[in-house]
């Protein structure tokens, strides 16, 4: 998972020649770097990062490639033609997200990406590194109030996707063409045999079911779950701003083998994509109340649930980004902003062995199942009896200290005095 800046500012990451320490190369950047790319970020909310000032523990190269694809900003300095330096560069170009490059004056780009905008600097020129500065933050200034233009590697693999875009439709519009016409020649065929009103009455209740669940927006149904999460994968792998899940504990979906791939996509968004992902879950406190109905012994969901914890915790994900509601949900849920999966709780079966529909809507016309959940469901995360995590530590500690404590006040609401 990307670190930003503990203040909340943007992450501009800086690529550079590195070389080793109290080397030339070294002394050049780390001059470059204070003050040239510093100075001119600063003042416009962005820190800078380098490879060699990575403070947290792990693989330096999957730390780099993972700045290079996620964070808001990056500058590469070209000064030297350094291999490394062009090799992140590629891969920000292949991503087409926001790059400035800057090079000393004395060294031209090469071919490859000289029709790219360069700021050139003069280390040893005053008015030069003040010129650069200045150079830079219009960049930035432009990329904050314009779109950023796609450079060469992105505008090549957007034709090749334009052009496989249309190879596919063509495909597509001739299957639709051959089904269209088997269609007719169906409809010939019943026609010559059926009167054309005892053929609309006979189909008159499903075209009526039909209309009905594409105007509620349910575009499949499902006999449990498992079978569902499989289904709504595709949503999952192509959301990419927001997703958010509402459960119980979530056991099945975190410490399940059957949901593991699903389990790996969601940690996937978390760690490399750039996507926020919000974890609802049920309060230990309230957990026992579907003890009995599940044949559960009590404690047991609430111990689930502090496993999730930590789990969602090995997945470095925010803290910020997973509440504890103090109420049991009536719908297993997962939204994206296209999707949503609903899986309604039985009163005497688990939930993930009962039916789930997944339901769509689009900006124009949003579906009332969408709109109804999403207003009703899924603004749970935005009330008080929602609370929020600050520290999964704190938190897993504290509720382990109180488990024994819920369950007894549970019980005796549940058995009576």
């Amino acid at each position: 998972m990307i670190e930003h800046d503990r203040t909340g500012k943007k992450t501009c990451f800086v690529i550079c020649p590195i070389g080793h320490e109290d080397s030339e190369v070294r002394k050049s950047s780390d001059h470059v770097f204070e003050q040239v790319i510093n100075r001119a970020i600063q003042p416009l909310g962005y820190h800078s990062l380098r490879s060699d000032r990575i403070a947290k523990p792990g693989r330096i190269t999957d730390q780099v490639i993972k700045h290079l694809v996620a964070d808001e900003l990056v500058v590469a300095d070209l000064s030297g033609h350094n291999p490394n330096v062009f090799y992140e560069l590629a891969i920000r170009h292949a991503v087409n997200k926001p790059v400035i490059h800057i090079s000393r004056k004395s060294e031209l780009p090469p071919f490859d990406i000289a029709q790219e905008r360069t700021v050139f600097y003069d280390p040893d020129n005053v008015k030069s590194v003040n010129n650069c500065i200045d150079d830079i933050r219009k960049q930035i200034e432009s990329i904050e109030n314009e779109a950023f233009p796609p450079n060469t590697v992105a505008q090549i693999i957007q034709h090749q996707e334009s052009l496989e875009s249309r190879d596919e439709l063509k495909r597509r519009y001739g299957e639709l063409s051959s089904r269209i016409a088997s269609i007719d020649q169906k409809i010939a065929d019943l026609v010559d045999h059926v009167p054309p009103k005892e053929l609309l009455e006979q189909y008159r209740d499903e075209i009526t079911t039909l209309r009905s669940l594409k105007e509620a927006g349910i575009v499949s149904v499902h006999r449990n779950r498992e079978i569902a999460l499989r289904q709504f994968m595709s949503a999952i792998d192509a959301e990419t701003q927001e997703i958010m899940i509402v459960g119980s504990s979530l056991l099945g979906l975190l410490q399940k083998a059957q949901y593991k791939e699903l389990a790996d996509k969601l940690r996937f968004k978390v760690s490399n994509s750039g996507v926020r992902v919000k974890f609802l879950l049920t309060h230990p406190a309230v957990s026992d109340l579907r003890a009995e109905q599940e044949n559960r012994r009590f404690a047991a969901i609430g111990r689930e649930i502090i496993q999730s914890l930590r789990i969602l915790s090995s997945w470095n994900v925010n803290p910020s980004d997973v509440k504890l509601y103090k109420g049991t949900p009536t719908i297993f849920a997962i939204k994206t902003r296209r999707q949503m999966l609903l899986n309604p709780y039985a009163y005497f079966a688990t939930a993930f062995t009962t039916p789930c529909f997944i339901v769509e809507t689009d900006t124009e016309h949003m579906s009332y199942y969408y709109e109804v959940y999403d207003t009703a469901h899924f603004s749970a995360w935005d009330t008080t009896t929602a609370e929020s995590i600050s520290d999964f530590s704190q938190t897993i500690a504290a509720l382990e200290q109180n488990l024994s404590e819920y369950t007894a006040a549970v019980e005796r609401v549940l058995k009576g005095p």
